[in-house]
């Protein structure tokens, strides 16, 4: 039996050239959002939203102070310049709704002393769904 998967290199911004009109059922966004400043970063998770009809699942810096949902702006990390984003608030500027997020502190991970991953995962569109859906996955956003 062969893979169904398909692997493409491309620039996240141009996603829509890369993937055409397919959309998938799970899309990975792994570590880099924190390329990008913010608008671009925005521009890039709506895209990966239209091409969504399953989970959209962000993994990108945490902030080393409080939860990223409180960004009101892109932070800069002085010693590398990666951005330390507010996923929530791509995910609703890309017309999605996050259904589960997860911050850590850095101090409570010991391996990551700076700054530890920061998880959020969206479906697109905004409209409330039951509490849980069909893959189990709770449709309310954690509070941290």
């Amino acid at each position: 039996m062969g893979s169904k998967i398909e692997l493409a290199v491309g620039d996240a911004c141009d996603l829509d050239t890369i993937a055409d009109r397919q959309e998938y059922d799970v899309v990975m966004c792994c570590g880099v959002l924190v390329h990008l400043d913010q608008d671009a970063a925005t521009a890039a998770v709506r895209a990966m939203l239209a091409h969504t009809k399953g989970l959209l699942g962000i993994i990108t810096w945490a902030h080393p102070r409080f939860d990223n949902a409180q960004l009101q702006h892109s932070y800069v990390r002085p010693d590398d310049l990666g951005f330390v984003h507010n996923p929530d608030q791509m995910v609703s500027a890309g017309g999605g709704r996050v259904v589960f997020r997860a911050w850590t502190r850095p101090s409570e991970i010991a391996r990551y002393p700076r700054n530890p991953p920061s998880f959020t995962i969206a479906r697109p569109g905004n409209t409330i769904s039951p509490r849980v859906d069909e893959a189990g996955v709770s449709s309310r956003a954690t509070a941290l």
